[in-house]
């Protein structure tokens, strides 16, 4: 499979669940990518669209039940950065029957772009957060 970006280390936040949480979201950008580079996009991106807003719907959940749980100071722009995400995905699948292949380049250097930048910087503020309350 061709890979776009890799999880690695340096994208820990420290915690198992949500480590692997975004190791599957990388799985799910690195299917697409090799979808795209195959010319199966076509038959394939529907379904890996549909995958990747399940998935990231149960990963916020978790981030935000936390939030709650450790009294995070930045909940509520950081809920605000999951909902724009899930409205983007929400707009690539009602839109993406209209033109599959420009789209598909979009979602996949939107998905490259937004889950490094999250997780680099807006995930990487409740690390202490999380620690102080003892989550690993």
């Amino acid at each position: 499979m061709h890979q776009l970006n890799q999880w690695h280390p340096g994208y820990s936040v420290f915690v198992k669940e949500l480590d692997d949480h975004h190791k599957e979201l990388f799985n799910l950008l690195n299917e697409l990518y090799d979808a795209y580079l195959q010319n199966s996009h076509k038959e394939k991106v529907g379904s890996i669209i549909s995958r990747l807003f399940d998935y990231t719907t149960i990963h916020f959940a978790a981030e935000e039940s936390y939030f709650v749980k450790f009294e995070y100071e930045q909940t509520s722009q950081h809920k605000k950065e999951h909902q724009q995400f899930l409205d983007k995905i929400k707009t690539f699948q009602a839109d993406y029957s209209k033109n599959s292949t420009v789209l598909t380049l979009q979602i996949i250097n939107f998905l490259h772009e937004w889950i490094h930048h999250h997780i680099m910087n807006t995930d990487r503020n409740y690390i202490i957060c999380f620690q102080k309350g003892g989550l690993k």
